[in-house]
């Protein structure tokens, strides 16, 4: 019995069979592997109620090319997330507050206060940690953000 296929045409299915296997277990450009981070960040000493964590990759001499990986804080201080590996600055964001009814003002002398986080204005200390292999567990407090 003849072979219905070419040697040509046996010898790119096996090529494209191999790429398709390299491709599963390499990946599709997923990014760079990152690391377990999970911890807990508070204000004078009590966990913060809410916001965002933010971990950025510090590039030695050069401008990083990832994203930075976020996190929501938990009500009870809590987060837990993914970084990749390396030397990284930290962020944190004041969860928003509801507004409720907006109050009248008539455009003369300073408008009415809109309500604020009491995490406003702060930030986290340390601002930058080292993010080893295996499982990383922090803790940040906020303080006053410095005067730039």
């Amino acid at each position: 019995m003849k072979s219905i296929w070419t040697w040509h045409e046996r010898s790119l299915t096996v090529t494209l069979a191999l790429a398709l296997g390299v491709l599963a277990i390499v990946g599709c450009g997923g990014g760079p592997a990152t690391e377990k981070v999970t911890g807990t960040i508070t204000a004078n000493g009590q966990p913060v109620t809410g916001g965002t964590i933010s971990f950025a990759p510090v590039a030695e001499g050069a401008v990083a090319t990832v994203e930075p990986m976020s996190a929501t804080v938990g009500s009870d201080g809590t987060f837990s997330l993914g970084v990749v590996a390396g030397k990284n600055r930290v962020m944190y964001y004041a969860p928003p507050v509801e507004q409720g009814e907006a109050q009248e003002w008539d455009g003369k002398g300073k408008p009415p206060e809109t309500n604020k986080s009491p995490y406003d204005g702060l930030r986290a200390e340390p601002s930058e940690v080292e993010i080893k292999s295996g499982k990383n567990e922090l803790t940040f407090e906020l303080v006053p953000a410095r005067a730039r």
